[in-house]
């Protein structure tokens, strides 16, 4: 989407720390990569936000239903980051989303 190379400088921003958890507990990405995530010490946060968006559109793409994307942006929704709710919202309102 239009979204994903404003997300990819957003997720990597500090406050969205949580996000790989919550996510996961959402079922949109394994447990492996956000073990990855957490424990690999070496890449820059934006190579960990550019390796978990790689694996938020990987999932998009597999599981490519309505719902998946929707789980997705109420996730977004939650975060701290007030980009990442703006863009949450918007994606929303594309989708018609009622839980706008």
């Amino acid at each position: 989407t239009r979204h994903v190379n404003e997300m990819l400088g957003v997720i990597s921003d500090p406050d969205t720390e949580r996000l790989p958890n919550d996510l996961l507990s959402a079922n949109l990405i394994p447990y492996s990569v956000k073990d990855d995530l957490i424990s690999t010490k070496h890449l820059s946060r934006y190579q960990k936000a550019s390796k978990l968006l790689n694996e938020i559109e990987r999932s998009l793409r597999d599981l490519n239903t309505p719902e998946i994307l929707e789980n997705l942006c109420l996730v977004l929704k939650k975060q701290k980051n007030q980009a990442l709710k703006r863009m949450a919202g918007e994606m929303l309102k594309e989708l018609g989303s009622i839980q706008d």
